[in-house]
């Protein structure tokens, strides 16, 4: 898969958690049309507002949390990890 294609596969979701009164805003990648759209069932990153850079997008893969306002450069670090997890050939099946 190439990066452009995963770009392609985003949805923006209003509420990802469905879990509070606080709605969490972002975009899931490679989600399978039968699939959930919350974010525990994909690969995700938020969409939250930061006080020192007004609105920007958050990314948590296992350990490493990244914070920008650039969505392409969160959007290639998801790349790679949905890459060397394998994700390119789930889709497939």
């Amino acid at each position: 898969m190439k990066f452009k294609a995963f770009q392609e596969s985003k949805k923006f979701i209003k509420d990802l958690d469905d879990q509070d009164d606080n709605p969490t805003q972002g975009y899931i990648y490679l989600a399978k049309p039968d699939h959930s759209p919350y974010a525990y069932e994909n690969l995700f990153i938020e969409s939250v507002d930061c006080p020192r850079q007004g609105s920007a997008f958050y990314l948590c893969i296992e350990r490493s949390e990244y914070t920008s306002d650039n969505l392409a450069e969160l959007e290639k670090i998801l790349f790679q990890f949905a890459m060397d997890e394998g994700y390119d050939e789930k889709q497939a099946n």
